[in-house]
């Protein structure tokens, strides 16, 4: 019987094939389009940026349009940074460096506004220019600390920020910011909320204004106070007037206003608080406005046909809400 062939041995330890090493998935592209180092600062003086710095001013973010082209020029330094550290994180090309960015904003600042823009001062000032620079100014030295001097006796709560801008401007603003109530609440509001932040969005090469200041949904109209609210205001209102740098006449003139509708004799009258009320409520706001028309007046100086007025107002609303009554 033939003897059955014996298998090949088989070598101990043989090493497994080689299998082709796996590639790494490729790295999702990037549109070159939207390389932040290639952006450009927009033309914030241009005309069709002329709404934005507008509504900068009138919110009370800054004072003039000057400021207003400087604040949108840091806000877009700030976002573009940002996306520059993203870019390269995520394996962005940095292109060569044509033009440095400084360059740019100086030329997007100092750049002419549009003949028809609103922006009331044709250049931006050095002072402005210097805000929008992304590298921060050395601090200034501090003043010498005069040892032995206390403190104020009280600090009171602040307002509102946009009472503060309305303040800082000579502009008018309702008692009510200056309550205790509104107070506590704008210090409440201000932990969870920066009232002065102003937040860019780019789209492209496109910036868009989602938040800056608003006024309190709480304030009420100063004809809505109670005379007990309007002495209660006019103090901190006065206090920060004072603060933020208003002349010594309009102080001494809105202090003496004040003093003057308190001790007037229709204040012992029953419905007199109501009328006076109503008569600082409407000329303190006429005050600013003649103030803006380039004419001004003397607040103190009582009109008394005008609470002679009102009072007759008063007491025709309140007849014809008896006859609605009666009906």
């Amino acid at each position: 019987m033939p003897e059955e062939a014996n298998p090949p041995l088989q070598p101990e330890n043989e090493p497994e094939p080689l299998q082709p090493p796996q590639q790494q998935p490729p790295r999702a592209q990037l549109d070159e389009a939207r390389n932040p180092y290639r952006a450009e600062c927009p033309n914030y003086n241009g005309l069709e940026w002329d709404d934005w710095r507008q509504h900068l001013v009138e919110s009370g973010v800054v004072p003039n349009t000057e400021e207003a082209v400087a604040h949108l020029v840091a806000r877009w330094q700030e976002k573009i940074e940002a996306e520059k550290e993203a870019w390269v994180q995520r394996g962005g090309a940095i292109p060569p460096q044509g033009r440095r960015e400084e360059d740019q904003v100086r030329h997007n600042l100092v750049a002419q506004p549009s003949r028809n823009s609103r922006a009331s001062s044709p250049t931006i000032s050095e002072r402005a220019l210097g805000r929008a620079q992304t590298n921060a100014r050395p601090h200034a030295k501090p003043s010498p600390i005069p040892f032995g001097k206390a403190g104020p006796q009280s600090i009171s709560e602040p307002p509102a920020q946009y009472a503060l801008n309305k303040l800082e401007k000579l502009e008018y603003i309702e008692l009510s910011y200056f309550t205790a109530a509104a107070r506590e609440n704008a210090r409440r509001d201000q932990l969870s909320v920066n009232e002065d932040a102003l937040a860019l969005e780019r789209n492209s090469n496109s910036l868009a204004l989602t938040s800056v200041v608003q006024p309190s949904k709480d304030a009420r109209r100063d004809d809505q106070l109670t005379w007990d609210e309007v002495l209660e205001a006019r103090i901190e209102f006065l206090n920060w007037a004072e603060k933020l740098g208003w002349p010594a006449d309009w102080l001494a003139m809105h202090a003496d206003f004040f003093y003057k509708l308190d001790s007037h004799e229709r204040r012992s009258r029953k419905g007199g608080s109501e009328i006076l009320v109503r008569y600082q409520a409407k000329y303190r706001r006429e005050f600013h406005s003649q103030v803006k028309q380039g004419r001004i007046f003397d607040l103190s100086t009582l009109v008394e046909e005008a609470l002679s007025t009102i009072e007759n107002d008063i007491m025709r609303e309140r007849m014809e809400a008896s006859l609605q009554l009666v009906r």
